[in-house]
């Protein structure tokens, strides 16, 4: 992928250097602080190859990539004389190396409603296995435990196959199958990591009904993996579950401490901030 030339196209379609107040990236896109939000071209940036998605947030004009963007964020640096003073978790590029590293993931259907009390909007993240939920912050994965790919919880599975409980896109899989990435349709990024360190095993045990790019529907299988053969190896087949935009949202709740498939599994408070906005529509 010629990671140039989409920066060169990025950042014309966002007005140019001169509009650029700020620049960072996180797991799977662009952050931009634009000096008037006007003079991008939103239609045509999303037409750009390398480009999934565009996405304004709470000020910020968000350019999803996925894999890639710590490569399209180095080449804007470049061409735009960034001094990347800016970067959100640069390089914790190990966190792109782990992604790497990290093997198969999760993916969890989120479908937005409207809460009575406080007149509060949120979403619901459906569980995608069967299995014991434990805290992030107890699992042997540094990373997550630390929360550098955001918040969530962890379940120990009691079934072999990962399905989508989401209506959205595949934006990263890993070679190992071990590690997968979903941007459901109303912008939230969630990442699953079956077992710890099961990238040592280069996809062994994984077979993945998916690519990155497509789409999925709630239910659409994701990855198998043969539960018995990887816990024979010694793994642990605790799987990951975080939402890599955290930030995005007010508070972030695990709400069952045992998930059954596509039962509620994770609440996502929306900012008050977007639902006075959005109400007004």
């Amino acid at each position: 992928m010629d990671y140039n030339k989409i920066a060169k196209r990025i950042l014309n379609c966002v007005g140019g250097e001169s509009n650029v107040v700020s620049l960072m990236y996180c797991v799977t896109r662009l952050r931009f602080d634009l000096q008037d939000e006007r003079l991008a071209d939103t239609e045509e940036l999303k037409k750009t190859k390398g480009v999934i998605g565009v996405l304004i947030n709470y000020g910020q004009y968000q350019v999803v990539i996925g894999n890639g963007v710590n490569n399209v964020y180095t080449e804007l640096n470049h061409i735009g004389n960034f001094d990347g003073s800016f970067e959100e978790k640069e390089d914790k590029n190990i966190l792109y190396r782990s992604i790497k590293a990290i093997g198969k993931f999760f993916t969890s259907v989120i479908f937005r409603n409207r809460a009575k009390k406080n007149d509060v909007s949120y979403s619901v993240v459906y569980a995608p296995i069967k299995g014991r939920v434990i805290r992030l912050n107890d699992v042997a994965d540094r990373l997550f435990a630390e929360g550098d790919f955001g918040e969530g919880a962890a379940i120990i599975p009691e079934t072999n196959l990962l399905a989508s409980p989401v209506d959205g896109r595949i934006i990263s899989l890993t070679d190992g199958m071990n590690t997968v990435a979903v941007m459901s349709n109303n912008g939230t990024e969630i990442l699953m990591h079956i077992g710890i360190d099961t990238v040592n095993l280069n996809g062994k045990y994984f077979n993945s009904y998916v690519e990155e790019g497509d789409f999925v529907r709630m239910g659409d299988p994701l990855i198998e993996f043969d539960a018995n053969l990887i816990a024979e190896e010694g793994y642990d087949l605790t799987t990951l579950i975080a939402i890599t935009n955290s930030t995005d949202y007010e508070k972030i709740d695990v709400v069952t401490k045992f998930a059954i498939e596509q039962n509620p599994f994770i609440k996502l408070i929306n900012k008050r901030e977007e639902y006075a906005e959005n109400k007004g529509n």
